[in-house]
Order: C-alpha cells, then structure tokens, then sequence
C-alpha cells in the first residue's frame, strides 16, 4: 500500500483513473478535493484562445 498526495492540474485527471486501473492490474484507486483555481500559463491559455477565435469565426461565416 502506497499513499501519494499530490497538487494536480485537473485537465491532467481526466484519464487518471483509466491510466491508473491500467498499470496497477485493477487495484490502484484515488480519491481527489479541489484545492484552489489557478491563473492558466499564458502558452496554453493562448492555444484555447486561438482555437476558440477559429471556431467563432467559423461559426459566423456559416450564417
């Protein structure tokens, strides 16, 4: 038996329990509380941002 605490960004959770089922034959659970918000780093944040300007524009081409 192991224990880990950890501070995790929740988009890193999303297959976290798939991944963890996997490489533990089944055994491995978790639990999760939220902790806090946290300003998005500006590299990703300009990714979002870009693509949801693409599909805005997309979006208002088509009518």
């Amino acid at each position: 038996y192991q224990d880990v605490k950890a501070m995790v960004p929740e988009s890193e959770m999303l297959r976290f329990a798939l991944d963890l089922r996997s490489i533990t034959q089944g055994r491995g659970s978790f639990s999760k509380k939220f902790s806090h918000y946290e300003e998005m780093p500006a590299h990703l944040a300009k990714g979002i941002i870009e693509e949801f300007q693409k599909q805005h524009e997309a979006a208002a081409s088509a009518h």
